[in-house]
């Protein structure tokens, strides 16, 4: 049997970003370091409440969001917290509303790093597309709150 994979970072993309007021993102922020931004290759729909990360493998377009490293005391709490809140269920991925996947994240000056990101698992072609990659940047355009 291997071991699950070990992974120390997690990005985010939508309502568990640094500038959202929630009870998420805080116990986020009380788990894990912000240690910068990033983004990584995908395609970002509006879901509504909330974006959409959608891997195909051949996106021109990129997601862009924060990169937070796990407390290592906290890491199995916060995933199985952040896997509750994002409606991930390992032991049942393909009825997952998203996957949780290592993906590598692009940072400063073409270098990357590895990340937990958490990956829409339906499909979004009926949905709008948010083509600047930005949630927070698409809700100011949409005259939203966040929250």
């Amino acid at each position: 049997m291997s071991q699950p994979k070990i992974i120390q970072q997690v990005f985010v993309y939508g309502t568990l970003l640094s500038q959202f007021d929630n009870p998420m993102s805080y116990y986020l922020s009380q788990h894990a370091q912000l240690v910068g931004l990033g983004r990584i290759n995908a395609d970002l729909y509006d879901g509504g409440d909330f974006p959409l990360a959608v891997l195909d493998g051949e996106s021109q377009f990129a997601v862009q969001g924060e990169i937070y490293a796990v407390n290592p005391e906290s890491y199995k709490n916060l995933l199985q917290f952040l896997d509750s809140y994002e409606g991930y269920h390992e032991e049942n991925r393909a009825g997952s509303l998203f996957t949780r996947e290592a993906v590598p994240v692009h940072i400063a000056k073409g270098q990357e790093i590895e990340c937990w990101v958490y990956i829409f698992n339906k499909s979004a072609k009926d949905l709008p597309r948010v083509k600047s990659g930005n949630w927070l940047e698409h809700l100011m355009s949409q005259g939203k709150r966040f929250y």
